[in-house]
């Protein structure tokens, strides 16, 4: 019977250890496919609804343009990560920290993209106040130039109307006054919109990164499992290289002992007809 060898057992430990660590891995690495796919569509929601707006966007429309062709980059981004994710039986991990940092940067940039559309749509309401305040001024004015030439109906007060036409005037001073702070609002939304696409970026550039790097880690990890079963294949077969060796010796030692007696057995005949012949022999002596 065999003796339990430790350094055997060692290694069957060690490797099933490793394969634990590679499952979980491989699960964590299903949970974070899962995020990704779900930041993707937020993206593609992003990107249709700056779309569905074209037809009222009047002004920036370079700025939208350059934000809608960078959220289309963004998402191309992850959809190249889930790519990556994938490779090599989808093992793969990227920290749950910097998942929920992009989920949040995600909503942040639909918060800004509604704020934006928000914005848009109250500037062109404005533009269409202030073009009838311009039409009551200028049907004003053709009441008093009329009044002056004496054309037409003459008005019996004719300072009310100036009144209407300088409220009309402060109105748009102030409507357009309101509409250039509205107009750098815009403007520093869009530049921070700007400033936070590129961190997203470069955390994505990152991400994509470090989860090659895990990907090594991975691989330096399935090499040292497989090298572990062929050490454990390797020690189990120079175990049974020396069981065979030790089972021949053995076998050997056994038919030399059988040998041995045999010829022993032999040796102790020819000992004992020699005897007796010597007695014969001393018999037949004495008689002479």
């Amino acid at each position: 019977m065999s003796t339990f060898d430790p350094a055997y057992s060692q290694l069957l430990d060690t490797n099933q250890e490793l394969r634990s660590e590679l499952q979980d891995e491989i699960s964590n690495n299903k949970s974070n496919e899962k995020k990704f796919c779900s930041l993707v569509k937020e993206l593609e929601q992003c990107y249709q609804t700056i779309s569905l707006q074209d037809n009222t966007i009047i002004a920036h429309e370079k700025e939208v343009e350059k934000l809608k062709s960078e959220i289309s980059d963004l998402r191309k981004q992850l959809r190249i990560l889930q790519q990556d994710k994938k490779f090599k039986d989808e093992v793969g991990s990227i920290q749950d920290g910097r998942i929920i940092e992009l989920e949040n940067k995600v909503e942040r940039l639909k918060a800004r993209i509604r704020i934006l559309i928000d914005k848009k749509i109250s500037i062109n309401a404005l533009d269409m106040a202030t073009a009838d305040l311009i039409g009551n001024i200028n049907r004003g004015l053709d009441q008093i130039e009329n009044h002056i030439r004496g054309a037409g109906t003459l008005l019996p007060n004719p300072i009310n109307i100036l009144d209407g036409i300088r409220g009309s005037l402060n109105t748009i001073r102030i409507t357009l006054q309101n509409a250039t702070t509205e107009r750098d609002q815009y403007q520093n939304i869009l530049n921070e919109t700007n400033e936070r696409e590129w961190v997203l970026i470069q955390q994505l550039r990152d991400m994509r990164n470090e989860n090659l790097r895990f990907q090594q880690l991975l691989d330096e990890s399935r090499a040292q499992a497989e090298r572990t079963v062929r050490e454990r294949d390797n020690a189990q077969g120079e175990r049974d290289l020396a069981m065979l060796a030790y089972n021949n010796e053995r076998q050997e030692s056994r038919r030399w002992m059988f040998s041995y007696r045999d010829k022993d057995r032999r040796v102790q005949g020819l000992l004992r007809e020699k005897f007796a012949k010597q007695l014969l022999y001393q018999r037949d002596t004495n008689r002479l």
